[in-house]
């Protein structure tokens, strides 16, 4: 059931547009083709664009601010990454929503295990690696010649799965 206050708004602003008024504050004349005028646009704007900004801190406050393959932390370079290599099905289930929308979905999931920060580059390495990116590659490559209390203090190392680590198919 809806409000007094909604239905007072909702008549509110179709008097305004009706006027040739902004929809939002109306006051100023709406651009042309549009429903809201050019102060309005541009604060709307502002306002998206700092609430992505925050949606993403949010979540790499979570998940690490640190590629966890090869420690990249410039902010504008990390992503997030579906561990199990299961990226395409969770965008279909989300419709293909990427980016921003896979931002909000995580937070409203309350941050689900099943995700880590990678790099660009790690993460389309993952990729073209067949799930293994190229860094990974090469410390499993070099694993056994390591003592184990090594590979254990390494975090690249300890984190790995077993399925993980399985060796890429030529």
């Amino acid at each position: 059931m809806r409000s007094k206050r909604y239905d007072y708004m909702k008549s509110l602003r179709n008097e305004w547009k009706s006027q040739g008024l902004c929809i939002q504050c109306g006051i100023n004349q709406k651009q042309e083709n549009s429903v809201i005028c050019i102060s309005c646009k541009i604060r709307t704007k502002q306002n998206a664009v700092k609430r992505r900004k925050e949606e993403r801190e949010l979540v790499f406050n979570h998940y690490g601010r640190n590629c966890v393959c090869c420690y990249e932390s410039t902010f504008e370079l990390l992503t997030i990454d579906h561990i199990n290599n299961d990226g395409k099905e969770h965008r279909k289930q989300l419709n293909n929503e990427g980016g921003e929308h896979f931002y909000r979905w995580l937070i409203k999931n309350n941050f689900p295990e099943g995700f880590q920060t990678l790099c660009w580059n790690c993460n389309v390495g993952k990729r073209l690696g067949r799930g293994i990116c190229p860094h990974l590659k090469n410390v499993m490559a070099n694993i056994i010649f390591l003592p184990w209390k090594a590979s254990k203090l390494n975090p690249q190392v300890k984190s790995l799965s077993p399925l993980s680590v399985l060796p890429a198919v030529n």
